[in-house]
């Protein structure tokens, strides 16, 4: 019975971590957060929603010193470091995480990078770690991932009309 007992636990503990995988944040949250951000940034031609390229740390200093547009990126990057915490602390199960938010987190992390040093350089403390270390993790993941595709793709046969 004690055997059972401890996989009927450990079952319980995986479905758990599962759960808050993909029920830690609610699309309300998330999107309405979201949204926000790519308002502050809209007037400067960037569209947060689709952008690739980091801010430049220009528009990271005057997004900082700007009183209406700093707290809708800083919430946002809150909830970020929120669910990067989550998820390196092991509340989260990884692999879910993955799955779910990799590209995301990535992306943002690359993009509002700048913003997250000059937050760092004003406030002179260490802001946003949990989410520097899992995008760090996570963009070489998907990098190499990216490149064992490519590399397999250029491997197999052309196929006609290619």
């Amino acid at each position: 019975q004690l055997v059972l007992a401890k996989a009927q636990l450990a079952s319980s503990h995986r479905w758990n971590k599962l759960n808050a995988t993909f029920t830690y944040f609610s699309h309300e949250t998330y999107n309405g957060l979201e949204s926000e951000a790519a308002k502050a940034l809209a007037p400067h031609k960037i569209n947060l929603l689709t952008t690739t390229s980091a801010i430049s740390p220009a528009l990271a200093t005057e997004i900082f010193d700007d009183p209406q547009k700093y707290p809708c990126l800083k919430a946002f990057l809150n909830l970020l470091e929120d669910y990067a915490t989550a998820v390196n602390i092991g509340v989260f199960d990884e692999e879910c995480a993955y799955s779910v938010m990799s590209g995301i987190l990535v992306r943002y992390w690359r993009v509002l990078g700048p913003l997250i040093h000059e937050v760092r350089n004003k406030m002179g403390e260490l802001y946003y770690p949990e989410v520097e270390t899992l995008g760090k993790r996570w963009a070489l993941r998907l990098d190499q991932e990216r490149a064992k595709q490519l590399s397999s793709q250029s491997a197999l046969p052309a196929f006609p009309g290619r």
